[in-house]
């Protein structure tokens, strides 16, 4: 099973960071860098690589007392020990990574197995890695096997853990009442003795139309090889190929289009074996018949090995690498892509939605019932569902389970689908696409699954910055995520939110619309338009979808010592329901809106309640509700999805206000005053809802100022100096309607800078 020990190993001459999934990830908003949080705030452990002559002169096989070890340890149920691996830069396993402290053997499994993956490996204490297959190209000495010493490094329960750039590896086997099928074991029983001469013959190409084609089973527990040839021969074929080694297929002869393929195209191996099962689009043939004769016996033409190359990804090392891409999808789409499809005709796309970014990675103390909550809330505001950002962290994937089970207890009529955020999920290679297919495969026939245009309903946040090994994003997305689902059957409407020139959007093939994320806030000093942050969009998508964002606040205040970002985006004159009204009157352009945050703490733009997990940002967090924004969201996700304004039946003034003045110094902050602060003015905001017509008047510490207002909605503003009040009444013909005042004060002498908002409402 493991690659064979290098007789000679190059010295490692450059230090080299390892991969670390740290819990945050940095990306550009214009350009301004923003960073998504998860529960780990401090950023990974890093190790650098270690020379040749310090770890693998002589590199040793393992010993009877590592191997006693092995035996004693209790691994969790259907692993097997794998040995200690060399593991370097271009890592052994590629299939999916992340860090968390308190890692064990049984949570590095857990995850793995979770996503598919049949392969964990163990390193540096606190690292976990993932794959399908043992990668051992990239990096001088990769694969190689030593002695368990180098794996010394212990979980918090005492499990092995790796080492230094080394590598504790496991190895998914399945238990045996679980790893063949009632089929597979009938084959086994009649037809052992008659396949033991049947050997692999080498490696083929397979493709959407099969180079065998009498009879397949597919096992996401996986195969062995004289399960598969046993199969095959009690259905009476005498040719037997593994693909993926979750995939066995059978037949009298190769198909025409069959190519022999390099024996690294084939580079799995069956679950806890050390036989070879194929690779992506890649068969293992095991047969009495020679390849040669079985691929004359196809007349293969070398048109049709033209043909097969061509269908090729064009990347670079995209053809081995794709196999742990593939395989997540071969062994799960079998079981889900009928009923994907089936959903596609039973979901019928709403002409208008509105849904909200919701980051699951604040989520991590959610139960399922929390979840509920959210959504019950969210539900009642007028949001149509939640847009889950993915980070990297492993507990992110049981949040979404949690927040998909919630989903349908609530109903059918809240809806969730996935926004990768391609800042900090891994993108360079083609294997990287894998466990983002996963959640479309796993959620793609959810009954709650978002979908628009007769598709399933997917996102980014970024992402031009991802080839998967292909000369760039828009081939590397259509290579490594949207054709591998296609073909299995899940279709994708691919809406990412790329930044990248708008009017590049038209010729970028792999995208269905685009998400204009930065058309939430004004970057500058002036309010915002429509025509300064949409237009641009819409006119370079051409016939392609166009959706846009809303957002109440943006402020986020990190030193250099953590996120380094400290900054706001102009959050004055009610800014969400001024957006709200541009959007309103340019709804006929286009369908969805999504609202900028649920519960981006950091950065002060939630609507949602203060809950789950903060990322070091109670600071600026803790005590300015935002929640009244729910009744005002409402309001206006009502207008858009309707084109008709809702009568206001009840008088009601919401306010908001920023703690301090603009200038205001701060007596025990060691970060700065934020950038672009002074964009800001000192005073409160009223959003007035009139039944009928009403006289509205603004006091505080200034003075006060008094307006006539419509019935409707209607903004109003005034000042405020160190020390002021605010207060707001509301009469109509000489009687008080409203009449509030909140517990607040304008503090001149704050002890830490405080850009956010706290958000009132009147009884």
């Amino acid at each position: 099973m493991l690659s064979s020990i290098f007789s000679s190993l190059l010295l490692l001459t450059a230090t080299i960071l390892p991969l670390h999934v740290s819990a945050s990830s940095s990306h550009s908003i214009g350009n301004a860098r923003r960073r998504h949080h998860s529960r780990l705030a401090q950023v990974g452990t890093t190790h650098s690589n270690p020379s040749i002559t310090t770890i693998l002169v002589q590199p040793d096989a393992p010993s009877s007392t590592d191997l006693a070890a092995r035996t004693t340890y209790p691994l969790p149920t259907g692993w097997a020990a794998g040995g200690c691996i060399f593991d370097a830069p271009a890592r052994y396993l590629t299939g999916y990574a992340y860090q968390e402290s308190g890692m064990t053997v049984e949570k590095c499994t857990t995850t793995c197995q979770s996503m598919g993956y049949i392969y964990a490996g163990l390193e540096y204490t606190e690292q976990c890695f993932c794959g399908n297959y043992e990668n051992t190209a990239g990096s001088t000495g990769l694969g190689t096997i030593l002695a368990d010493s180098y794996c010394s490094a212990v979980g918090s329960d005492g499990s092995p853990c790796g080492g230094w750039w080394s590598l504790s590896l496991f190895i998914y086997t399945a238990p045996a009442s679980t790893a063949t099928s009632s089929s597979s074991a009938v084959a086994s029983a009649s037809a052992s003795s008659s396949t033991s001469n049947w050997v692999n013959q080498g490696c083929v190409s397979d493709s959407s139309s099969r180079t065998l084609t009498g009879y397949s089973e597919s096992k996401l527990t996986g195969w062995t090889v004289s399960g598969c040839t046993n199969l095959c021969a009690s259905k009476g074929y005498s040719i037997a190929g593994l693909e993926v080694a979750t995939q066995c297929f059978c037949g009298n002869s190769l198909s025409t289009t069959a190519t022999k393929l390099e024996s690294w195209s084939c580079g799995w191996y069956c679950y806890g074996t050390g036989d070879v099962c194929g690779g992506s689009w890649a068969l293992s043939i095991y047969s009495t018949s020679s390849l040669t004769s079985l691929l004359s016996n196809s007349s293969s033409s070398s048109s049709s090995a033209a043909a097969s190359s061509t269908a090729t990804p064009t990347a670079t090392s995209a053809s081995s690498a794709r196999a742990s891409s593939s395989a997540v999808i071969s062994s799960v789409v079998s079981a889900t892509s009928s009923a994907a499809s089936a959903s596609a005709s039973a979901v019928a796309d709403s002409s208008k939605a509105v849904y909200v970014h919701m980051m699951v990675g604040n989520t991590y103390p959610y139960t399922q019932a929390d979840w509920l909550t959210q959504i019950t809330l969210a539900a009642g505001a007028g949001f149509d569902g939640f847009a889950l950002n993915i980070g990297s962290d492993s507990w992110q994937w049981t949040q979404v389970s949690y927040a998909y089970a919630a989903a349908a207890s609530f109903g059918t009529s809240f809806k969730l689908f996935i926004s990768f955020d391609m800042s900090v999920l891994p993108c360079t290679a083609y294997s990287n696409g894998a466990a983002l297919q996963l959640y479309i495969t796993t959620y793609g026939s959810h009954s709650n699954q978002a979908w628009y245009k007769n598709k399933i309903l997917a996102s980014t946040f970024a992402g031009s910055d991802c080839t998967f090994g292909y000369s760039g994003w828009d081939a590397g997305w259509q290579g490594a995520f949207k054709t591998p689902l296609k073909s299995a059957g899940y279709n994708v409407f691919f809406l990412p939110s790329v930044f990248v020139d708008p009017s590049t959007f038209s010729s970028v093939n792999v995208i269905d619309g685009e998400l204009n994320w930065n058309g939430a806030w004004p970057t500058g000093s002036t309010d915002l338009t429509f025509s300064s942050t949409d237009e641009a969009y819409i006119s370079g998508l051409g016939t392609k979808s166009f959706a846009t964002t809303v957002s109440p606040v943006f402020f986020t205040h990190y030193g250099v010592d953590s996120y380094n970002k400290n900054w706001i985006y102009r959050s004055d004159d009610w800014l969400y329901s001024y957006r709200w009204d541009q959007l309103i009157a340019n709804r006929a352009r286009f369908d969805l809106v999504e609202a900028l945050t649920w519960n981006d703490y950091g950065e002060s733009s939630y609507i949602g309640p203060i809950s789950g997990a903060q990322p070091n940002s109670q600071a600026w967090v803790d005590g300015f509700d935002h929640t009244p924004l729910l009744e005002i969201n409402k309001y206006y996700a009502a207008a858009f999805k309707t084109g008709v304004y809702p009568t206001v039946s009840t008088d009601k003034v919401y306010l908001m206000a920023r703690p301090h003045p603009v200038n205001a110094v701060a007596s025990a902050d060691s970060v700065p005053t934020p950038t672009n602060g002074g964009y800001s003015q000192d005073k409160f905001y009223a959003l007035v809802f009139a039944k009928s017509a009403a006289t509205v008047t603004l006091t505080s510490s200034v003075g006060s100022v008094t307006q006539d207002v419509a019935a409707g909605v209607t903004r109003l503003s005034y000042a405020l100096v160190a020390g002021s009040t605010m207060k707001v009444t509301m009469t109509r013909s000489g009687s008080s309607v409203v009449n509030y005042q909140p517990s607040f004060t304008f503090n001149g002498s704050p002890t830490t800078y405080n850009f956010n908002y706290q958000i009132y409402a009147s009884s």
